[in-house]
C-alpha cells in the first residue's frame, strides 16, 4: 500500500525491468556496421518502481507516443550469453530496516529505565538487544 501512496504521490514515477534474452536474430547491419539484433524470446524476472531508472523515457504514465526510442547494440561479432543475476533471499526492505531499527533502540532504552543506567554507546554501536542478556547488563552496570 505504501508503494501505491509513492505513486500517487508521484515519488515512484520509474520503472526498471531486469530480463534474460534467450534467443536473438541478427538482421543485418547499419550504415556503420553495427549489427541490428532483434530478441526474439526473452524473459522478465524482476520489475520493480524506482525514482532513478536506468532509462528515464520509461515509466507510469509514460506514451509510446511520447518518444521513440531507438537502441543501438554496441556487441559486434559477438554472440550474447545472459546469465541471471542470483536472486539474494537475505534482502530486506528499507522499511523493515528501519522497524527493527527502532525496535532495538527503543529496547535498550527501557532497559535504561529499567536499570537507571546510561547505554546510550550500545545504541550507537549497534549492539543487537538480544546480546544484552541480564548477566551482560550487570558487567556494564557495575563498570567503572
Amino acid at each position: 500500500m505504501k508503494a501505491f501512496n509513492r505513486v500517487k504521490d508521484g515519488i515512484l514515477t520509474k520503472v526498471s525491468i531486469g530480463y534474460m534474452v534467450h534467443t536473438f536474430i541478427e538482421e543485418g547491419k547499419t550504415e556503420d556496421g553495427t549489427p541490428i539484433i532483434r530478441v526474439t524470446d526473452w524473459e522478465p524476472y524482476e520489475v520493480s518502481l524506482v525514482t532513478v531508472p536506468a532509462d528515464p523515457s520509461v515509466g507510469i504514465g509514460k506514451s509510446a507516443a511520447n518518444e521513440p526510442t531507438t537502441i543501438q547494440n554496441q556487441i559486434i561479432g559477438r554472440s550474447i550469453t545472459m546469465t541471471p543475476e542470483p536472486e539474494n533471499t537475505n534482502l530486506i526492505s528499507n522499511e523493515d530496516a528501519v522497524l527493527a531499527e527502532r525496535s532495538r533502540v527503543n529496547g535498550i532504552k527501557k532497559l535504561e529505565t529499567q536499570y537507571g543506567v546510561d547505554l546510550s554507546d550500545l545504541v550507537t554501536n549497534g549492539t543487537p538487544l538480544k546480546e544484552l542478556t541480564p548477566l551482560s547488563l550487570k558487567r556494564l552496570i557495575t563498570m567503572p
